[in-house]
């Protein structure tokens, strides 16, 4: 009822919801956390709200595991429920960034306010591995951290003090890391101790873990 009051105001303008993360729903129902009626609301709801747009962002990782698990052959009822929305509307897969954007991404935003060396941004690319998600977090802390020593040019110290705030046990931005991995991290020490028990002296290569390996 909210989102169609909502669509009622816009008039002949559109309302554009971007839905990050999206494939942590993926993974909280096969975690049996998320009851699947969950993906049929959504999708009643996209197509009752017209004037409202949805943008969901599924990882490349968890959209190739549903897509190797479909099988066409089964009726509709059949298949996995996240099915009901990825059909709907236009698929559009984004390339990684190129090693050009990625310094453009770290350097652009403040570029007014902080200068890099050719150096520490060869090192923040290299620490966020690319990533834009990491990239705008670290750069952000590194950008509080500047603002605090009052300070235009970021050195390789000021990287490096940067990532030792992210290996803090306090540091929750890749909480949602840790919660796809509930309960593999059992399984692995698990299968460690069978192995063990089996051949003490035996190097764990990870082929030896794949049993206890999500697929």
């Amino acid at each position: 009822e909210y989102l169609l009051t909502i669509q009622s105001k816009l008039g002949q303008r559109r309302l554009v919801l971007l839905l990050d993360e999206f494939s942590r729903t993926i993974d909280a129902w096969e975690q049996e956390r998320l009851d699947e009626d969950f993906f049929a609301q959504w999708r009643g709801m996209m197509i009752n709200t017209p004037g409202i747009n949805c943008v969901t962002v599924v990882q490349q990782r968890s959209y190739d595991r549903l897509l190797s698990r479909a099988q066409p052959v089964l009726l509709p009822d059949m298949q996995e429920p996240i099915w009901e929305l990825l059909e709907l509307g236009e698929q559009l897969t984004l390339r990684p960034l190129d090693d050009q954007d990625v310094r453009r991404l770290i350097e652009w935003p403040m570029q007014n306010f902080l200068d890099y060396s050719p150096t520490t941004v060869d090192d923040v690319a290299a620490m966020t591995g690319g990533s834009p998600f990491l990239i705008h977090a670290f750069c952000s802390r590194l950008t509080a951290r500047m603002n605090r020593v009052r300070r235009r040019q970021v050195t390789a110290d000021d990287v490096e003090l940067v990532r030792q705030e992210f290996m803090q046990p306090s540091e929750s931005l890749f909480a949602h890391m840790l919660d796809m991995l509930q309960g593999i991290g059992n399984s692995v020490a698990q299968e460690l101790a069978d192995l063990a028990e089996i051949n003490p002296n035996h190097t764990v290569a990870e082929g030896d873990l794949a049993a206890a390996l999500p697929a």
